[in-house]
Order: C-alpha cells, then sequence, then structure tokens
C-alpha cells in the first residue's frame, strides 16, 4: 500500500478547519407608498385586527402569516416590521395594500424599500471589551453604567454594532447583505481582543511556568565587586551553541465562513376549533347577561315621564296580582262580607224601632 502524501498546504488545512459563523436576522423593517388618502376611522370601523391610535394619529394592523404589525398614517405612508427575511417583508407588505384595497381605496403598491434590519451572531471565544475600546476609542463607545456592551460604529458600510463582553454581537444595517459585510469587517477586529485559552497561551510560549521563589542570600564585599567588573567586562559569545532562526509566530487568524439565516418563525397561534352547541360557552354567557340585565330592568325604579318603564311596572302589578287570585280562587273577599254585616245590622235596628 502507498502512503498518503502530505503537503504543507494539507496539514495546514486540517490543522485550522475553517468554521462557520451564523447570522441571525430577527427583525427588517421595510415601508411602502400606497399613494391615496386614507380614512383612519374607515379602516378602524371596517378593517379586521385593527387598532385606531387616535392620540398618535395612526392605525396599527396586524398579519398572523407573516407575522409582522403595520403602521398607517392618513397620509399613505405605511411602515411594516416583524419579518424576518427581505422576501418576507415584501409579502407582507402587499398583503396589507391588498387589505386596504378590499376596503375601497384606490390603492397603488409603490415606493417600497428596506428601511433596516436587526442581526445576531456570537463569536466562539469571549472578548475584553476595555481595551477593544481604548484601542477604537474614534468608532467606538463604552459606557458601562449606561450599557454593559460597546458601541461601534461602522462607516462602510454603515452600520452600528453592539458587541458584549461573551461574544455576543448585534448589528444594525440597512440590508441583510451590509450586516454579513460588517461582521466580516469586525471579526479582525475583534479577534485580537479575544480571551484566548491556556493551553493556546501555552502553546505559543508566551507564559513560562512560574519558579518557586528562593530565598536571597546577601553576597560577600568581593563577590559584589567582582560581579561589578563583569558587568562592565563584554560576555563572549559561545560559537558551539545553536541560534535560532527566527523567533516563534503566532497561527495566523482563521477566517470564519458566514451563514446567514433567518430567525425563529413569528406566527400566531390557529383558534382553537368551535366546541358543539351545547358546549358554546359564549352563546351560554351572552344569554346570562341578558337574563341579568332584563331582571335589572324589572327591578328598577320606574320614572314618572319614562312610558316605557311604567308600562312594564303596570304589567308587573298585572302579573303579581293574577298569581295571587290563582293561588286562593276560594277566599272569600274581606271587605264584601264586611259590608254585608254592616247591612244586617242596620236592618235589625229598624225592625226594633217600628215594633
Amino acid at each position: 500500500m502507498s502512503d498518503i502524501e502530505t503537503t504543507p498546504s494539507t496539514t495546514a488545512t486540517n490543522a485550522n478547519p475553517p468554521f462557520e459563523l451564523d447570522i441571525v436576522i430577527n427583525n427588517v423593517v421595510c415601508s411602502f407608498s400606497v399613494r391615496c388618502h386614507l380614512k383612519l376611522r374607515e379602516i378602524a370601523l371596517h378593517g379586521s385586527n385593527v387598532e385606531y391610535r387616535r392620540e398618535n394619529g395612526m392605525v396599527t394592523m396586524r398579519l398572523r402569516r407573516p407575522y409582522t404589525t403595520a403602521s398607517i398614517w392618513s397620509s399613505g405612508r405605511i411602515t411594516c416590521t416583524g419579518a424576518i427575511s427581505e422576501a418576507q417583508a415584501k409579502v407582507a407588505a402587499r398583503r396589507y395594500a391588498r387589505s386596504l384595497a378590499k376596503l375601497g381605496f384606490p390603492v397603488r403598491f409603490q415606493h417600497f424599500r428596506i428601511v433596516n434590519v436587526l442581526g445576531t451572531c456570537s463569536m466562539p471565544w469571549p472578548i475584553r471589551i476595555v481595551n477593544f475600546s481604548e484601542r477604537h476609542r474614534e468608532s467606538a463607545c463604552y459606557e458601562p453604567e449606561l450599557h454593559p456592551g460597546v458601541t461601534f460604529k461602522m462607516q462602510e458600510p454603515k452600520a452600528t454594532l453592539k458587541i458584549f463582553s461573551t461574544g455576543s454581537i448585534t448589528v444594525t444595517a440597512a440590508s441583510v447583505s451590509a450586516v454579513e459585510t460588517a461582521v466580516q469587517r469586525l471579526y479582525p477586529l475583534v479577534h485580537e481582543f479575544r480571551t484566548r485559552p491556556l493551553n493556546e497561551i501555552l502553546d505559543d510560549g508566551k507564559m513560562k511556568p512560574k519558579l518557586p521563589n528562593l530565598l536571597k542570600r546577601p553576597m560577600p564585599s568581593h563577590a559584589m565587586a567582582g560581579n561589578a567588573i563583569s558587568k562592565l567586562m563584554p560576555t563572549p559569545v559561545d560559537m558551539s551553541m545553536p541560534m535560532p532562526l527566527s523567533l516563534p509566530v503566532a497561527p495566523p487568524m482563521r477566517i470564519p465562513m458566514l451563514n446567514v439565516m433567518p430567525g425563529l418563525k413569528r406566527e400566531q397561534p390557529t383558534p382553537p376549533p368551535k366546541s358543539a352547541p351545547s358546549e358554546n360557552i359564549c352563546g351560554n354567557a351572552r344569554r346570562r347577561a341578558a337574563e341579568c340585565w332584563a331582571s335589572k330592568l324589572q327591578k328598577k325604579r320606574p320614572r314618572f315621564n319614562d312610558a316605557g318603564a311604567m308600562a312594564i311596572l303596570n304589567a308587573n302589578n298585572l302579573a303579581r296580582q293574577n298569581q295571587l287570585l290563582r293561588k286562593a280562587p276560594n277566599k272569600p273577599d274581606v271587605k264584601s262580607t264586611a259590608l254585608g254585616g254592616e247591612l244586617e245590622s242596620s236592618a235589625t235596628d229598624d225592625e226594633k224601632k217600628h215594633s
């Protein structure tokens, strides 16, 4: 069997294989115009999944899929947030325009653009953010009393990055490609201030094992004089010892392979299936509420100028009298019996007088 020949390039690639750095897109903000005046009150009355914010002068509309939120102004300008990719943001914007067109507005979908993209990534090692902010004072700002991370503003591409000591980085740029370019340009800057593991530092020879502390004994006077003379004399060079050809060099920096991926899909949960009529909770609640209000109206004290309340009161009194009569139909009337007794007593008195 023949041995496989190994070249320096193959050994280097095997020793330092490229690693992937995932960039997660969490939010994409877009804006567009419908080129017509929008009546916010009509949208709030006839639209679905809307909320009218009169103090802000706008209407908030939401979609289930993709799960996004749109801010609608009367001028026809609309801003959409919550998407996790540029394609999803455009689909959501077109669905909002179609919803407004169904309400009767002459909608024209124009001036669509991506305004802002928020992405996050995590470096494979912690970062010394204090030293990083001191080195890049013109672009970095670190205020630990206000924010735990370093705010780094990049000019090309124009992006704002939040760098944390754990290695987590938050990038805000104008597009997904700008987010990827910003991470590529930031990586060599933070690589210098990474917290390296102990075995890697020992391999580079930058850390030497500490020797035990030995007690220093006082040197005699003649030894001190001889030591002073020997310091003034040049030390001879021993040519038999091998001279080092070059100083130890740190291993080269590995450039990561960036992998841009959308964040978790944010979708509103689907509503539960409709239950049977016997288990209709909403219907039972409405029926109980109607019965409660009916009983309250019956017990309500009537007003003299309210004909409806007086009619209800009269009907209730008549129904109550009918119930009393049904309960005791054979009971003699008290007034009639009293009147009959008076008539009989008066007749007997007249007969006595005539006799």
